[in-house]
């Protein structure tokens, strides 16, 4: 894919002896001059109409030691964690940002990616003006569906910031009944390149609380969206699986599970289900 690559130069619309896909003709319309100047303040951009993986992009890139973001229209093999597949047909925005921070940033992971979520959710909000909870630790929904997701993960000295949200989704598959879309929702259309700038302008905001050693401080506001806190819920773990309530979120963001016999019980990361009522 990397042969692909269409790089537009730091607050330029076009770069010389740039190889450009045919995909800038679909993606291009929805980014303007003036959209990809204030983009470049964040880092190179690579734009798509259709990749593999805007993710497995921003990896590629680590050695490039430059701050990159990744867009496209379309993913094939769009993943979340666990190497779920993440739907990614036109009409969402799928996005991977890389950056180096000056720290590891691998320990730090699961405060990262709840403030992340967190970040994206106020842009969604101010877009729509509609209330967008979480679902421990990286989903995030619209009247109860599914209309985001990202991926926190590391390379290297890199940090990459993934992030897939529904925009103009007129419909979804029969085997995705519970996710929706910001149209669906408001019947209205949302421009790429407005939900980008409010998207990272958010992220970087937030990021730079997280540096300043502010994450407990997001603390009451994670744990009011959090819509995991007091159900019941199957977790699988590396080596058994347990079940419990969710009564919490510590001070590092992880939940805090009272088992049946009521020991608590700390989870970091692993699959989390809800267990509903039959």
């Amino acid at each position: 894919m990397i042969s692909h690559l269409n790089p537009l130069g730091t607050g330029s619309a076009t770069q010389e002896g740039a190889i450009r896909p045919k995909a800038d003709r679909d993606i291009l319309p929805a980014l303007t001059g003036q959209d990809l100047s204030e983009l470049a303040q964040f880092g190179k951009i690579y734009l798509f109409e259709t990749v593999s993986s805007t993710h497995e992009i921003a990896k590629s890139l680590v050695d490039r030691k430059e701050p990159s973001l990744v867009i496209a229209l379309v993913q094939t093999h769009g993943r979340g964690r666990f190497h779920r597949d993440w739907y990614s047909e036109k009409g969402g925005l799928y996005l991977s940002y890389l950056i180096f921070p000056d720290f590891s940033a691998k320990p730090k992971i699961a405060q990262l990616t709840l403030l992340a979520s967190l970040s994206v959710a106020h842009s969604l909000e101010s877009l729509i003006g509609n209330k967008i909870e979480m679902r421990w630790p990286n989903d995030l929904l619209l009247a109860g569906k599914k209309v985001g997701g990202l991926l926190c993960a590391t390379k290297g000295p890199g940090l990459i910031i993934s992030i897939g949200i529904n925009l103009n989704q007129s419909s979804f598959p029969d085997f995705l009944p519970n996710a929706t879309s910001l149209f669906l929702v408001t019947k209205q259309s949302f421009e790429i390149g407005k939900v980008l700038k409010i998207i990272l302008g958010s992220l970087t905001n937030f990021y730079n609380d997280f540096l300043a050693g502010k994450f407990t401080d997001f603390l009451p506001e994670l744990k009011k969206r959090q819509v995991l806190i007091n159900q019941r819920i199957r977790a699988e773990l590396w080596l058994r699986r347990i079940e419990g309530t969710v009564i919490d979120l510590d001070d590092a963001g992880r939940l805090v599970l009272r088992t049946d016999p009521g020991l608590l019980v700390i989870i970091s990361a692993g699959k989390v289900h809800r267990i509903r009522n039959v």
